[in-house]
């Protein structure tokens, strides 16, 4: 199970590019923020924690199913890349980019397009930065809304605290939607929201029972955010760029021109607090 660590002093990640280019492990001062179940790599990549790269859709398309230029295609839930295998563009001893192309049966059946991903990561002091560039390499606008599903561990959620500034949420517990009233979250409570209409784009999980807390920064096209509760241990605080099912909806779909690039990012800086 090929491992890639990147690290700048105190601070560590881990990089699996064979498993959907994942982080796998964030360590800042011995502390481990990210759960993982590595068990469950290779059966349900999405499944086992870290940070999977949810693209070219986060969540689910309508019937799994959309149409481009007149045709009908699949997607599986939160995209293919997830399941994919990346290889190695380039390495430092604090950064490392890697990347990944659609083979033909992906583009037959899942997303006609040729494109390719790059994903970097990068440690520096107490942080991780994460940039992807998409690369468009067909004559066509590409369709894309791109995602992170991330695990951050959390031994007690009652002894959490999650503070954020969105407008509307919908639940995909009941279809619930509304208005978000004030701006921290229980996490112990059952939680698998959409939010929208973004504020402030700087989010801070206070995590009193690891000892750590994590500010999320979001750049300008991550207009969305998803917090699942469901899993024990941990709890998904997901960055997105869309809502889901947006390439039916239309709802802030983003494209990449033809023959162009487009790079987006996010990071996490870590406070140990133990």
């Amino acid at each position: 199970m090929k491992k890639i660590e990147i690290n700048d002093g105190n601070t560590k990640a881990v990089v699996m590019k064979d498993f959907g280019g994942v982080i796998s492990s964030l360590v800042v001062d011995g502390v481990e923020i990210l759960y993982m179940n590595e068990s469950d790599l290779g059966v349900a990549n999405l499944l086992a924690g870290g940070i999977p790269v949810l693209f070219p859709f986060c969540s689910t398309t309508q019937d799994d199913t959309y149409i481009v230029n007149g045709k009908e295609y699949t997607m599986p839930m939160h995209g293919f890349v997830k399941d994919m295998s990346f290889s190695l563009e380039k390495q430092t001893n604090s950064s490392v980019t890697v990347y990944t192309v659609p083979n033909e049966i992906i583009k037959k059946e899942n997303y006609p397009f040729d494109f390719v991903l790059h994903i970097e990561y990068k440690v520096s002091g107490q942080s991780l930065l994460i940039n992807a560039t998409i690369d468009n390499l067909s004559d066509t606008p590409m369709p894309y809304y791109i995602g992170w599903h991330t695990y951050f561990r959390t031994g007690s959620k009652k002894n959490t605290k999650f503070t954020f500034d969105f407008a509307n949420y919908t639940s995909y517990l009941d279809g619930e939607s509304g208005e978000v009233q004030g701006n921290t979250i229980d996490l112990s409570q059952p939680l698998d929201h959409v939010y929208k209409g973004i504020g402030d784009k700087r989010m801070l999980l206070e995590n009193y029972a690891d000892g750590y807390n994590a500010q999320i920064v979001v750049d300008d096209l991550h207009e969305v955010l998803t917090v699942c509760t469901a899993f024990a241990d941990c709890a998904c605080i997901e960055p997105w760029t869309a809502v889901p099912d947006a390439i039916n909806t239309g709802e802030l779909l983003r494209h990449v021109a033809p023959n162009s690039s487009v790079t987006c990012g996010w990071q996490i800086n870590v406070q140990i607090t133990k």
